[in-house]
């Protein structure tokens, strides 16, 4: 069995000085937008649109990093292509009705073609059931191991997602 190179075991961090640390460190590699805001969608460009939501309740992100200064965003795009719209990641639980609200705008009347899921941890996925839902036409693109854990919730594997 293979590993992934990109999945790590993260060190369960006991030391605040650590913490602090590496929660400086997270907020200098998170890039700072100047973007264009309307209500709580963000234009990137004329076509990717910010739909992601911000979180100031939460004090640790992944139950280790200091938060709490910044609060934690739960990132989500949207791309408006001239004949598709995908949307890339959900959000997490507490947030679903914000993240659809601003999706919504952004679509601005136009239905999305796709959900593109990059990973299943809760903060990216737990509003894929509600978009679902929603928008029952929309193809949801993701791994193999996704779907797997995507039937639990009663949402199946295309058979063909070539488009033929």
């Amino acid at each position: 069995m293979q590993s992934c190179p990109f999945i790590h075991s993260a060190k369960r961090l006991d030391n605040q000085a650590e913490r602090d640390i590496l929660s400086a460190q997270w907020s200098r590699m998170t890039p700072k937008l100047k973007a264009k805001s309307i209500g709580g969608v963000m234009e990137i460009t004329k076509d990717i649109k910010y739909v992601g939501v911000n979180d100031h309740d939460i004090d640790l992100f992944e139950g280790q990093y200091d938060v709490r200064e910044n609060g934690m965003a739960y990132n989500s795009y949207v791309v408006l292509g001239e004949q598709k719209v995908a949307v890339m990641d959900a959000v997490d639980a507490h947030f679903v009705d914000e993240w659809l609200g601003n999706l919504e705008t952004a679509l601005d009347g136009r239905t999305p073609d796709y959900l593109v899921v990059h990973h299943m941890e809760p903060d990216h996925s737990a509003g894929i059931a509600a978009f679902a839902k929603k928008y029952p036409e929309a193809q949801i693109v993701a791994s193999a191991m996704a779907f797997k854990i995507l039937s639990l919730i009663h949402i199946s594997e295309p058979r063909d997602i070539s488009g033929s």
